[in-house]
């Protein structure tokens, strides 16, 4: 799965942009999909592999999948936002006709969830808005819009309404 992390951990110069005074990191990560005798699913991160930011944009490029961009919101950790993003696109594969969904994920420093912290996070929102609009603009001009559904909870919302 592909993901867009905005955070301030520096992986090394290679995988990271600077927009803003904020670290941008693109790779893939690896969501373990897990099925039940009573069919329902759970999901697991494994893994998070960090690559170069053309070489993640030409990897949407050589995909022919329909992209589904999910950001996440208030509260939710890196690995729990993957494993959601997995999730709505494993669900929403069933609308489609059998296309294939590809799920890439948009990640922010989003607090730990507790009320004493929405607003931090609705500031790093703020903050974080022209690494999303930077993103978005060079997603736009990368991919086919007519393949690409976005996806935002909770506060995610706030880096769509603003960058649309």
């Amino acid at each position: 799965r592909k993901i867009v992390d905005e955070n301030n951990d520096v992986k090394s110069q290679s995988d990271t942009e600077l927009v803003a005074g904020r670290k941008i990191h693109y790779g893939e990560v690896v969501v373990a999909v897990h099925e039940h005798d009573d069919k329902s699913r759970t999901y697991e991160f494994k893994d998070a592999v960090y690559q170069s930011k053309e070489s993640w944009m030409q990897s949407l490029v050589d995909s022919k999948k329909r992209n589904l961009l999910f950001v996440h919101g208030f509260g939710v950790t890196f690995q729990k936002s993957a494993c959601m993003a997995q999730q709505i696109a494993s669900d929403y594969y069933g609308f489609t006709n059998g296309e294939q969904i590809q799920p890439l994920l948009f990640t922010w420093p989003s607090g730990s969830g507790e009320p004493a912290d929405e607003d931090m996070a609705k500031k790093r929102v703020r903050k974080c808005l022209p690494c999303f609009a930077k993103f978005l603009q060079e997603f736009k001009n990368t991919v086919d819009l007519s393949t690409v559904h976005l996806v935002a909870q909770d506060m995610g919302t706030g880096f769509l309404l603003e960058t649309l």
